[in-house]
């Protein structure tokens, strides 16, 4: 049996996070959520997450400080950054991360982001 990837969402709004997780949960991932930068740290040291979805515009932390403090912790992952703007996209993939949303999330580009990642090796 094929392990299930696991995708980890950040996001402050119980709303995107429960939308995601309905999206993606299936045969295929599990979906863990938390809603904040500080426990999604907190879970990436212990869990193994094939992919991060994080809410770009969250209260409190600097995102891109936030993903240099993942890459300097070597947490193997993809990071997905979700965002409103083209400005977001060009800052979040110059910022170290793999790829970029924008919300609301077409899920067919989530899934074709992960097929492309080749996440079943």
């Amino acid at each position: 049996m094929m392990n299930k990837t696991i995708i980890l969402v950040v996001d402050d709004s119980v709303i995107s996070r429960q939308i995601l997780k309905h999206q993606l949960n299936n045969n295929w991932f599990k979906v863990d959520l938390v809603s904040d930068w500080l426990s999604a740290l907190a879970i990436m040291e212990t869990e193994k997450f094939s992919f991060v979805l994080m809410d770009i515009v969250m209260q409190w932390i600097d995102w891109i400080e936030t993903t240099k403090l993942i890459r300097e912790k070597n947490i193997d992952t993809k990071i997905i950054w979700i965002g409103w703007s083209e400005e977001d996209r060009l800052a979040s993939l110059e910022a170290w991360m793999d790829d970029y949303l924008t919300k609301p999330v077409c899920i067919d580009s989530l899934l074709k982001i992960i097929d492309n990642s080749n996440w079943w090796n």
